[in-house]
């Protein structure tokens, strides 16, 4: 089984997104503002998995994209100081939902990294259009 790519993934995640929901994005703004208002318009969305009612990862394919990522989780969960809080864990895990908690936990712990990735996509996206239109008029 290859290793489950979070950053990639939640990226492209992302530009979806973006693109899907037709956000306009302020480009006069700094990268910081701008990743600023995209982490709060993005997490309560199934992105992170914080949106529960739209969450796309079932308790098995959250433990497949788990698999192999134990260091990722480790950053995340010491992040979050889920360590401290057993019983936060011990709740999921009754629950039968630990490995979506988990896979939630990195998604959160990414998001700020992986909007800064995609708007830069999205400026290269933006720069790449304007070149065309200007050569084709």
């Amino acid at each position: 089984m290859e290793k489950y790519d979070y950053k990639r993934a939640i990226t492209h995640d992302i530009i979806d997104y973006i693109h899907d929901n037709k956000i306009k994005i302020d480009w006069t703004l700094s990268d910081n503002d701008i990743v600023e208002d995209l982490v709060d318009l993005l997490w309560d969305t199934n992105i992170t998995g914080n949106d529960n009612l739209n969450y796309y990862g079932t308790e098995d394919k959250c433990s497949e994209y788990l698999c192999g990522n134990s260091d990722l989780l480790y950053e995340a969960a010491r992040e979050f100081c889920l360590d401290d809080n057993i019983n936060i864990l011990l709740k999921h895990y009754e629950d039968k939902s630990l490995a979506r908690y988990f896979d939630t936990t990195i998604r959160c712990y990414l998001l700020n990294s992986c909007v800064y990735q995609a708007i830069k996509e999205l400026k290269k996206e933006e720069y790449e259009q304007f070149f065309r239109k200007s050569n084709d008029e």
